[in-house]
């Protein structure tokens, strides 16, 4: 099974909520000053995209913003703000931008309603077809909506994925030269150009401050190692990462602690007691079958705010003291930020406007005799289209 073999495979479509909209002017005006634009960009990180917009425009790079993250692997279409009156589009190699209007405000992740997807997943035997359709009948997508854990993808652990661990992890307990060591010099397979020189550079020399801080290519995360090459403190330098940075660092270790709480909560009746380990593969199916039981509970990331309740409090206090850590702990020691902030996340999602098509063969990309088939539906903001792939047989 393979997704994203070319550009068009992966198709991600922001939608505003009505409201919002319907609420825009074409000019701008008095109470009407921040120019929203509908941003379309191919192999390109939503950060990476509005930086090049925000030059096309004259702008600062933090002068544009965006409401929601999409995937850098593939073609996506999502809306971002900019203060900015002197033309209404703008466009660069792999991306390209229109303006919609104007609105009194700049939009935030409660302004989108839904992503709509469209997946070509390839390379399939008919066994595996067969699989696919199976597990979507056991998501009850028969009625147009598949239900699956409400799991944050992959995408979200950042050093984890390359077996490293999570900085976070290292943060609460004041450990934040070690924290900084996994946000920027954990080299990874993709990474390319000026990214991948500073990662490598930093893993092979971490702890040479002063000569780091003369050979690494100039970019946002050197401040920190400048910082420790000047004989600051692991603190200042971790406050000298870039802020989105921060929060990446806290986001990752929390949305991995959710995940094992759910994945407990759903495998195991959110007891203390619950399953060890498991497959999400798996659970997203157990998930469908207690979506009547389950639809309606909501479970908050972990912080020090958060208070225990049934039916999850037992599958979250486990897996705080598999960590090591209690929630009281939670927090990044002689700083104000970032925070362990405790928002409510439902723990089932569905995919409405669900849809499989196929199997049909390949004869794009795939060897003789192989498969295709086409995946469509619509998701809430912040759920992961990744998961749905997963509870299909990924």
């Amino acid at each position: 099974m393979t997704i994203r073999r070319l550009p068009g495979d992966f198709w991600v479509r922001e939608r505003l909520r009505e409201g919002v909209a319907r609420a825009m002017s074409p000019e701008p005006g008095p109470g009407r000053e921040v120019g929203v634009w509908v941003l379309m960009k191919e192999s390109l990180s939503t950060p990476e995209a509005t930086a090049k917009l925000a030059r096309a425009l004259g702008l600062a790079p933090a002068a544009v913003t965006h409401a929601g993250l999409k995937d850098k692997h593939a073609l996506t279409e999502q809306h971002v703000c900019a203060r900015a009156t002197a033309a209404d589009r703008a466009e660069g190699p792999g991306w390209s931008a229109r303006r919609l209007g104007f609105s009194s405000q700049v939009l935030t992740a409660a302004d989108i309603e839904c992503n709509k997807f469209e997946i070509i997943v390839r390379d399939l035997g008919r066994a595996t077809c067969n699989e696919m359709l199976t597990r979507a009948r056991g998501l009850g997508a028969e009625s147009g909506d598949a239900w699956f854990v409400n799991y944050f993808g992959d995408q979200r652990f950042g050093s984890a994925r390359h077996g490293e661990g999570f900085a976070a992890a290292h943060l609460v307990k004041g450990e934040f030269v070690e924290a900084v060591r996994l946000l920027i010099a954990t080299p990874a397979r993709k990474d390319t150009g000026t990214r991948r020189v500073f990662t490598r550079t930093a893993a092979a020399r971490w702890g040479e401050w002063e000569a780091l801080a003369k050979e690494l290519p100039r970019c946002p995360e050197r401040a920190a190692v400048e910082v420790l090459a000047a004989g600051g403190s692991g603190t200042e330098a971790f406050a000298a990462l870039p802020h989105f940075l921060q929060e990446m660092c806290v986001d990752a270790w929390q949305s991995h602690l959710w995940n094992e709480a759910a994945r407990r909560l759903v495998a195991g009746a959110g007891t203390a007691e619950g399953a060890e380990s498991g497959d999400r593969k798996e659970t997203h199916l157990l998930a469908a079958a207690r979506a009547a039981e389950l639809a309606d509970v909501t479970m908050p990331l972990p912080g020090p705010e958060m208070v225990m309740r049934e039916p999850w409090g037992g599958a979250m206090d486990a897996v705080l003291r598999g960590a090591g850590v209690i929630a009281g702990e939670l927090r990044t020691p002689g700083l104000r930020r970032p925070r362990f902030g405790s928002p409510e996340r439902t723990v089932l999602a569905r995919a409405s406007g669900f849809s499989l098509d196929g199997p049909r063969e390949d004869t794009e990309v795939s060897g003789r005799g192989r498969l295709r088939m086409r995946v469509r539906f619509q998701l809430p903001s912040g759920s992961y289209a990744t998961e749905v792939l997963r509870a299909l047989g990924q």
